[in-house]
């Protein structure tokens, strides 16, 4: 009886593990992220890695694509901004996010004059 729930035990903890890390390339050919969506499930992970900079990547609302949202308090699960930044020499910048919800997310780079309505 020990044995099995142990196994159970283990079996569950793996299967509590078990996320995806979805890439995002920040900058990489022009002012784009590239892919420019993604499908993460609950639990995953989304990565963000500046190819070029300056860039940042921020989270939105849809109806205001090009406008930080606020905080926590808006009642969004998740409010994120990844400051500016840039590579430099060799070293690649990255940002992740825990994808909470299955919920759209929306997100945009915030230097002055890259986002484009």
């Amino acid at each position: 009886m020990k044995l099995l729930y142990g196994l159970h035990f283990v079996l569950s903890i793996g299967s509590a593990l078990a996320f995806t890390v979805h890439e995002v390339a920040v900058g990489q050919g022009g002012f784009v992220f590239t892919p420019n969506s993604v499908t993460a499930a609950t639990g995953d992970f989304v990565r963000f890695t500046w190819a070029a900079g300056p860039h940042g990547v921020a989270q939105a609302a849809f109806n205001s694509p090009c406008v930080p949202l606020a905080s926590p308090s808006s009642g969004d699960s998740v409010v994120f901004f990844s400051g500016i930044m840039s590579p430099s020499g060799s070293t690649m910048p990255t940002f992740t996010i825990k994808v909470n919800s299955t919920d759209p997310i929306f997100f945009y780079c915030p230097v002055d004059g890259y986002c484009v309505t």
